[in-house]
């Protein structure tokens, strides 16, 4: 929640070759009211996606001495965690909603409809604004949904079976946009 905390903990972020910023999507207001009494939910909001990734920009935009219309040059993998609980608020057609195809090597055009359809949803969610930020102060992101379980835990904290859906996506996106993969 604050820029100076952040300050101190993400010191070196302005010289990374890469971020991903992990977002809970249950921190929407827009997808909290839609899951109401569906998904158990955390505590009240902390703090706005765009307000994470603005912190986010402000520090690198600070620690590489950017002008206010300078781009930053870091590729930004912006990934709503968590994504498993929204499976009954997104449609079943959407591409997200499967599992990752990188079996014949990085699948660009998966990645890609993936980000086109995380950008509609977030419009959908009233979250242009984190959109229209990721787009104007950074020369390279995307956006994803990831699940590093695949389910909420059972009540009694078990979890059934681990399923992790896309978290490669972002790291995968990242090695590919260096140049690595």
């Amino acid at each position: 929640n604050s820029e100076d905390t952040m300050a101190t903990v993400n010191k070196y972020i302005y010289r990374s070759n890469g971020i991903i910023l992990l977002i809970d999507p249950l921190q929407i207001e827009d997808v909290r009211s839609k899951l109401l009494g569906k998904v158990p939910m955390p505590g009240s909001i902390s703090a706005s996606s765009h307000d994470i990734l603005s912190r986010v920009t402000s520090l690198i935009e600070k620690g590489q001495e950017l002008g206010p219309r300078d781009k930053i040059d870091i590729p930004l993998a912006v990934s709503f965690t968590k994504f498993d609980a929204l499976d009954s608020i997104i449609d079943d057609a959407y591409q997200i909603k499967q599992n990752s195809n990188h079996s014949e090597g990085y699948n660009e055009d998966d990645v890609n409809a993936v980000n086109s359809e995380m950008k509609s949803l977030l419009m959908a969610w009233n979250q242009a604004s984190v959109v229209q930020l990721a787009e104007t102060k950074y020369k390279t992101s995307a956006f994803f949904g990831v699940s590093a379980l695949g389910c909420n835990p059972h009540k009694d904290n078990k979890i059934p079976n681990v399923n992790p859906r896309r978290v490669e996506d972002p790291f995968l996106w990242l090695l590919k946009v260096n140049k690595i993969l």
